[in-house]
């Protein structure tokens, strides 16, 4: 019974007429088919593929340089970091004295 009541409705929804398209999204359609058709023809050089991805190319621009600040950013704190904790390697090994244990005579290293 189920199924002759689905196949029904299926049959008449096929029967149906299907509503205009609205002329805005028509226009869409067409305008975006030929702009692809338009940039097939052409080989996109450099950022130009990118920056196609974005429709708005001043949100592209916006997004390269925050990512070139964060990246530069991330790279200069890391190398300080580096660099200051060298720096307090050596005061600690100088502050705790232990220099002694380069001195030969202490140890007896050369004998």
């Amino acid at each position: 019974m189920k199924d002759r009541d689905f196949d029904r409705l299926v049959g008449l929804a096929k029967e149906r007429e299907l509503p205009g398209c609205p002329p805005d999204l028509e226009r869409n359609v067409l305008r975006r088919l030929r702009g692809g058709v338009r940039s097939e023809g052409g080989e996109a050089f450099g950022l130009d593929w990118l920056l196609g991805l974005f429709e708005q190319t001043r949100f592209a621009a916006a997004t390269m340089i925050a990512v070139l600040v964060i990246s530069s950013t991330a790279s200069v704190l890391a190398t300080s970091a580096l660099a200051s904790s060298s720096d307090r390697k050596g005061l600690a090994t100088d502050a705790l004295g232990f220099d002694v244990f380069e001195e030969a005579h202490i140890l007896h290293l050369d004998k």
